[in-house]
Protein backbone atom coordinates (compact mmCIF):
# COMPACT_ATOMS: atom_id res chain seq x y z
CA UNK A 1 0.00 0.00 0.00
CA UNK A 2 1.21 3.69 -0.57
CA UNK A 3 1.07 6.23 1.95
CA UNK A 4 -2.30 7.38 0.27
CA UNK A 5 -3.72 3.49 1.77
CA UNK A 6 -3.74 2.44 -2.00
CA UNK A 7 -2.98 -0.89 -3.56
CA UNK A 8 0.54 -1.01 -5.40
CA UNK A 9 1.60 -5.05 -5.19
CA UNK A 10 1.29 -8.18 -3.97
CA UNK A 11 4.36 -9.59 -4.37
CA UNK A 12 5.71 -12.95 -4.31
CA UNK A 13 8.04 -12.03 -1.45
CA UNK A 14 8.12 -9.41 0.05
CA UNK A 15 10.93 -8.06 3.67
CA UNK A 16 8.29 -5.42 4.67
CA UNK A 17 10.72 -3.64 7.16
CA UNK A 18 13.72 -3.67 4.78
CA UNK A 19 11.01 -2.54 1.68
CA UNK A 20 12.35 -5.35 -0.89
CA UNK A 21 9.13 -7.18 -3.36
CA UNK A 22 10.77 -10.29 -4.86
CA UNK A 23 8.89 -11.11 -8.00
CA UNK A 24 8.87 -14.65 -9.58
CA UNK A 25 7.85 -14.15 -13.59
CA UNK A 26 7.54 -17.40 -15.18
CA UNK A 27 6.70 -17.77 -19.23
CA UNK A 28 4.10 -15.61 -19.10
CA UNK A 29 5.69 -12.51 -18.09
CA UNK A 30 7.20 -12.68 -21.30
CA UNK A 31 4.26 -11.63 -23.15
CA UNK A 32 4.33 -8.07 -24.17
CA UNK A 33 0.90 -6.67 -22.55
CA UNK A 34 2.14 -8.83 -19.44
CA UNK A 35 5.45 -6.88 -19.54
CA UNK A 36 3.92 -3.47 -19.41
CA UNK A 37 1.84 -4.55 -16.77
CA UNK A 38 4.50 -5.80 -14.87
CA UNK A 39 6.92 -3.02 -15.47
CA UNK A 40 4.20 -0.40 -14.09
CA UNK A 41 3.89 -2.95 -11.22
CA UNK A 42 7.28 -2.55 -10.25
CA UNK A 43 7.37 1.15 -10.82
CA UNK A 44 4.78 2.22 -8.99
CA UNK A 45 6.86 0.05 -5.99
CA UNK A 46 9.73 1.88 -6.52
CA UNK A 47 7.92 5.55 -6.63
CA UNK A 48 7.14 4.16 -2.64
CA UNK A 49 10.12 3.25 -1.78
CA UNK A 50 10.26 -0.41 -2.10
CA UNK A 51 13.42 -2.08 -3.93
CA UNK A 52 12.54 -4.59 -6.75
CA UNK A 53 14.33 -7.89 -7.22
CA UNK A 54 12.66 -10.25 -10.09
CA UNK A 55 13.54 -13.82 -10.66
CA UNK A 56 12.75 -15.23 -13.74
Amino acid sequence: MDENGCWIQDPDLSYEQERIAIQYDGAHHADPAQRRSDIFRDESARDAGWRIVVLT
